[in-house]
């Protein structure tokens, strides 16, 4: 209605008004229709106070402008549709609505009927679907045709909304093309299809196909068409050509005549080749930097088949006139050589020198090659200059890696290294790791190195080629083939190691950790995003090993190692489950089975884990000794020992040197001595166990770590800090029998001598006193356990600790108190908080009386040993204030607490005769003072060693440092001890022991 009032409007302000002059008698009479219908209510309602000038008019507006028709074959039909919009602020009347096809065959039609006049009021829209049925190629054109008062309409109140489509036509395609015939022997003819096809919208008319030249008549149409061909859209026929050489190369066209309008003379290419060999060899000059008289050089040529038929080398000789000292040492048993197409073969070529002359000569290689049957390669030997060679010459990958490429100078001037980089052709999954820079001098004899490093994205083969550059006069650039097959086509793989990890008998309250280890056998990155045990009987199992939050990545061919420990509450069978959640492209979780049993200890082996160090590939670690221990009450027979399921499985590199007889009864108290090595066969870390079957029920077997890693060098340099605030555990033993009293006081009123050196170090301490009754379970006594050095009156505290009475047993036990204090159960209940592992420990033995715990001697030290590890001797120390004076012990084995002191570099003082004020002050500067012997971690060579503290020489002496060959160990002396926070640097060369 509201067109009807804005009219009524404009009659009111003085009657009704056109913008436009093309105001038609229809328009005219549609309005006066509106007029008639709206009655006379509507002039009632007009205000003469609207604003004069205000027109309602509808204006028509299409979507889209022109409607464009995709081809379709002939005879197939494709509907679109259009919208037409009032995009006006009056009521759009249409009073016709038609199709006009301006091309023949009436393609478009106007599907949509609607019933005229047709009403469409502001804002609103109509749809219409048009279908467009080619009858020809071509462009067709045509429009729809709307008589109405759209103001935007032309004169008569026609809108045309243009139709329009794509062009049809014919499109032809000729596979293949080229239509290449490869080589033909002579007198030999092949024969091959091709497919002509329609790929356009019309009917695809064949007139002819004749040869451009054809001059030798090598090619010819087998199986021609019966002009005209017509082929539908879509569809194809084929025709079949021969090829029979009468020349080396052969290059034509067919030119086929039809009526598509791009390529109506279609040009198809017709290649072949007679087969032929076609030798090539390179370099054809060898030229030989002689090193020295009497020694031999050796270089190579390459004889290349480039082209299609076998070449057949008769003979590779030499020339006449070629001095005596050049010979070809590996030449074929037989003739003719023969070399496949695109093949090679390498001849070595040897200079002997003999003399200082310069040296020349020819190779000459003879084969059925019809253009250069004889090729001659010079010779050259020079009395002195640089030669480099390659080593390797190949490198080849399985999996992701880095593999060592080295120049060798072998002759007897320096060269010059100028640059290496990588073909244009090999692929980007090769790089370099750290390249030389250019510009390096090469002295004769030394070497160059470089690290290729390969990182798969996918599990396709790959090739290349490095090129090294060089002033080397016979081989400036030397190059080295790269190539990769992967293992795996899985982007992860994840492949633990081992899948069952047996941790055999773990005694009740102690702990043992065994590694899984995890590679990754994919070409890609592995995500391993979650680490459970998913069945754990009593949770005696736990994960060692944290991961970050967004998963740990290990690498292609990379490894990752998880600790899994055995810590057992309850005695019996413990078998579990460890899950390893990742992007394994298997698709499943990956789990590992725990097996182990739990009960009373009865035999112990240590130390445990045995560890061999760093090892050069094909030496050996030298012969390292375990001790097997019966802590029971009964004799025990170890019955047998071997290595565990995945120990030794690709090669034997642990093995057992010397060991008893078994069965081998072992008797309370005592203990058998077994002897291992490990030989490094091959580079990396490698792990195995070591499993003592036994007669205990349950316990059987013991299973010992053993470790080991292969290094590719002898020179090694292990660098150590002096920390600026050591941290170390102090375990005070102290006899508590009825004779200890004054001893006890003594002790007490002197710490201050003791703890002064932890003052002035600064020592972040933890001093803790036990008794050697063995009643008390080895737990620390007084409060706090254990003091510190933010203890409130830590002398005070430690005096009230260290007087811990006379009433305990007669039968002093302190070494075998001081097991009970530092293992399960007391070690993580009663003494929690006490132990740290990173800290260093000093037990110290405080008895009148001799020792008498139940265990042999060595397996204490064995067992204090083990806490911080074999390979860090360092980090424990035993001292004693003992009841025999040291003369005497020194000349006798039966003073025990020496025994220990000794073996772990402490102090021994005889209690009668302590002056406890000094006695305490040596023993905190032992105790607390900085490192003065530092131990190696592989044997050296001690003509080999050179010492640096903070990147400065320190001179070998007794104003520097000593080396001690029996604990092959580097020790400083009193003047030369390095400061807080130095950094120490030794390198030597490791001693290489036959396997």
């Amino acid at each position: 209605m509201g067109v009807f009032h804005g009219f009524f409007r404009k009659v009111c302000l003085g009657g009704f008004f056109m913008r436009r002059t093309r105001f038609s008698l229809w328009r005219l009479g549609t309005l006066l229709l509106f007029l008639l219908s709206a009655g006379a209510s509507m002039m009632a309602g007009c205000d003469c106070q609207d604003t004069v000038g205000v027109t309602l008019d509808a204006e028509i507006q299409s979507i889209p402008k022109t409607l464009v028709f995709e081809s379709v074959p002939i005879g197939q039909q494709l509907t679109r549709e259009v919208v037409i919009k009032n995009i006006g602020r009056g009521g759009l009347i249409i009073k016709e609505l038609s199709i006009v096809n301006e091309s023949a065959g009436e393609p478009f039609q106007l599907l949509t009927k609607k019933d005229m006049p047709l009403e469409i009021a502001p804002g609103a829209s109509e749809r219409l679907q048009v279908r467009y049925e080619p009858k020809r190629a071509g462009i067709a054109r045509g429009h729809i045709r709307t008589v109405s008062n759209a103001e935007n309409s032309d004169s008569s109140g026609v809108y045309k909304i243009d139709l329009r489509s794509t062009e049809l036509s014919a499109d032809i395609s000729v596979t293949p093309n080229p239509v290449d015939f490869g080589a033909v022997k002579p007198n030999d003819t092949k024969t091959i299809k091709v497919k002509i096809q329609n790929k356009g919208s019309a009917t695809l008319e064949l007139f002819s196909a004749e040869f451009e030249k054809n001059i030798e008549k090598e090619f010819a149409i087998v199986t021609n068409l019966a002009y005209p061909v017509s082929i539908d859209p879509g569809k194809s026929v084929e025709m079949e050509l021969s090829y029979s050489p009468k020349k080396q190369q052969a290059d034509e066209y067919l030119i086929i005549r039809n009526n598509s309008k791009a390529t109506e003379r279609f040009r198809l290419r017709l290649v072949g080749a007679m087969a032929a060999p076609d030798i090539e060899v390179k370099p054809l000059k060898l030229v030989f930097d002689k090193t020295a008289v009497g020694t031999k050089g050796l270089k190579t040529f390459e004889i290349i088949n480039n082209g299609s038929d076998v070449l057949e080398v008769s003979g590779i000789t030499l020339g006449a006139g070629t001095s005596a000292d050049f010979d070809l040492p590996s030449l074929p048993s037989s003739w003719p050589l023969v070399i496949d197409p695109k093949s090679s073969k390498q001849i070595e070529v040897a200079y002997n020198s003999s003399d200082t002359k310069d040296d020349t000569g020819t190779v000459k290689i003879a084969s059925n090659d019809p253009d250069s049957p004889e090729v001659k390669v010079e010779l050259e030997g020079k009395a002195q200059g640089c030669n480099l060679i390659a080593a390797p010459t190949q490198l080849h990958f399985v999996k992701a890696d880095r593999k060592q490429v080295s120049i060798i100078n072998q002759g007897n001037r320096p060269c010059t290294y100028k640059g290496a980089y990588f073909s244009q052709t090999t692929s980007k999954e090769f790089s370099f790791f750290l390249p030389p820079p250019a510009a390096q001098v090469i002295s004769p004899g030394q070497k160059l190195d470089f690290l290729v490093k390969f990182s798969p994205t996918d599990a396709k083969d790959d090739n290349g080629e490095l090129i090294i550059e060089s002033d080397d006069p016979d081989s400036p650039m030397l190059k080295v083939k790269i190539t990769s097959k992967l293992a795996s086509a899985n982007l992860c793989e994840i492949v633990p190691n081992p899948t069952i990890l047996q941790f055999g008998f773990v005694a009740t309250g102690r702990s043992r950790q065994l590694p899984v280890v995890l590679t990754n056998n994919g070409y890609g990155d592995c995500f391993v995003t979650k680490l459970t045990i998913t069945t754990n009987p009593g949770n005696s199992y736990q994960v060692r090993t944290q991961i970050p939050a967004q998963g740990q990545v290990i690498p292609s061919g990379s490894k990752f190692s998880v600790n899994v420990a055995l810590t057992p509450a309850q005695a019996g069978t413990l078998n579990g489950v460890l899950t390893i959640t990742s992007n394994d492209s298997r698709g499943k979780p990956i789990t590992v089975k725990l097996v182990g049993s739990s009960g009373k200890l009865c035999l112990e082996a240590l130390p445990d884990p045995m560890d061999f160090g760093a090892v050069k590939v094909g030496c050996s670690s030298g012969l390292q000794s375990m001790e097997i221990f019966n802590v029971c009450s009964s004799s025990v027979q170890v019955t047998a020992l071997k290595f565990g399921a995945n120990t030794n499985k690709k090669q034997v590199e642990f093995s057992i040197k010397q060991a008893p007889t078994f069965p081998r009864p072992v008797p309370f108290g005592q203990s058998i001595t077994v002897k291992l090595s490990y030989v490094a066969r091959d580079l990396g870390a490698d792990l195995g166990t070591l499993e003592i079957a036994n007669t205990l029920a349950g316990q059987s077997p013991i299973v010992v770590t053993l470790r080991g890693e292969g290094v590719n060098t002898d020179a090694q340099k292990d660098v150590f800090k002096q920390l600026n605030k050591p941290e170390i555990d102090i375990l005070f033993d102290v006899d508590d029998s009825c004779s200890m009293s004054n001893d006890q006081s003594n002790l007490a009123n002197n710490f201050t001598s003791f703890v002064k050196w932890a003052s002035s170090l600064q020592v972040d301490f933890h001093i803790g006193v036990v008794t050697t009754d063995t009643g008390k379970k080895g737990c620390l006594r007084g409060s706090p356990k254990f003091v510190t050095p933010q203890t409130p009156n830590l002398t005070t505290a430690f005096g009230n600790n260290v007087r811990v009475g006379t009433s305990g047993s007669a039968s002093e036990r302190g070494l075998e108190t001081s097991y009970q204090a530092l293992t399960a159960p007391s070690l993580t209940g009663c003494n929690a908080g006490f132990y740290r592992q990173n800290a260093s420990l000093s037990v110290i033995y405080v008895s009148d009386e001799r020792d008498q715990s139940p265990q042999a001697v060595n397996f204490y030290i064995n067992f204090l040993r083990s806490l911080k590890g074999i390979r860090n001797p360092d980090k424990i120390r035993a001292s004693a204030i003992g009841p025999t004076p040291l003369a005497t012990c020194q000349s006798s084995s039966s003073c025990r607490y020496y025994e220990v002191t000794k073996t772990l570099r402490g102090i021994y003082e005889h209690i009668s005769s302590a002056n406890w004020g000094a006695t305490l002050s040596n023993l905190g500067a032992v105790t607390f003072g900085y490192r003065t012997q530092f131990f190696l971690s592989r044997p050296a060579d001690p003509s080999s060693i050179q010492v640096k503290v903070n990147g400065q020489v320190i001179p070998q002496g007794t104003n520097g440092w000593t080396y001690d060959a029996n604990n092959n160990s580097v020790n400083f002396s009193k003047n030369a001890v390095p400061s807080a926070g130095a950094l120490i640097e030794i390198s030597y060369n490791a001693l290489c022991l036959p396997p």
